[in-house]
């Protein structure tokens, strides 16, 4: 039994050190979202970088060192204030080297029913982003 143990102990750790860990990018998401609907986006677009496989949420005692962040801006819609919210998004990579690359994508009007949609379409543009940064800072 003690055979059996030893020898299972001894494949995990094996199996385990000789996989490559890779560190999923940092991902800070900052936002001055306020509103009903800016602040359920901002939610939204945060639990999709939570989820995914290929980022980390970070935390702001590390802005800056490494990673990307997303910085939204939203404004309640004058007369639709619970129901729509204009937003607007910006991408900016933090590179090893010092140097940063910003792209603004995008501004545009969200409604309450198409926060999901609207988090999964910045969420797409920003993977697309991520990869032509990474393209660029290789070369």
């Amino acid at each position: 039994m003690k055979t059996i143990i030893l020898t299972m102990l001894l494949f995990l750790c094996s199996t385990t050190l000789g996989q490559e860990k890779t560190k999923a990018p940092a991902v800070y998401l900052s936002s001055d979202c306020t509103d009903t609907v800016g602040s359920n986006a901002a939610s939204s677009l945060r639990e999709r970088i939570r989820g995914s496989n290929g980022y980390a949420l970070a935390s702001e005692s590390t802005k800056g060192h490494s990673g990307f962040e997303i910085i939204l801006t939203c404004a309640p819609i004058p007369g639709h204030e619970k129901s729509a919210s204009a937003v607007s998004y910006v991408f900016d990579a933090f590179l090893p080297d010092g140097a940063r690359y910003f792209l603004a994508p995008g501004i545009g009007v969200v409604g309450t029913e198409a926060v999901d949609g609207w988090a999964r379409n910045v969420f797409s543009q920003f993977d697309n982003y991520v990869s032509d940064v990474q393209k660029v800072s290789a070369h």
